[in-house]
């Protein structure tokens, strides 16, 4: 490899290097799920959430300092989550008379 081979080589790396500092992450719990669900900290580490709308996010510095004081916390790229996230409706907050039923009243 030649001598610009290897500096263009050189400066992609730090590009995506401080990309991938640049973007966010979002801070899982691996400790427990909630049925299928993972557990994410919740916005200003207060409690937790499945609800990514809901889920803190974190620099990758922060991310990778609360690891190492828990290595059950596991940083994840926000823009890999994001993919792998889908609509969900949380039972807690239905309200049984709305089914639809047969019977008439």
């Amino acid at each position: 490899m030649n001598g610009i081979n290897k500096f263009s080589l050189w400066i992609l790396k730090r590009i995506v290097k401080k990309q991938v500092r640049q973007e966010m992450y979002y801070l899982q719990d691996s400790r427990s799920f909630t049925g299928n669900d993972v557990t994410w900290w919740g916005k200003n580490g207060l409690g937790y959430t499945t609800d990514l709308r809901d889920a803190h996010q974190y620099t990758l510095e922060d991310a990778l300092k609360r690891h190492r004081c828990r290595e059950t916390d596991l940083p994840w790229l926000k823009s890999y989550i994001d993919t792998k996230s889908r609509p969900a409706v949380d039972f807690q907050y239905l309200d049984k008379a709305m089914i639809a039923t047969t019977r008439s009243k």
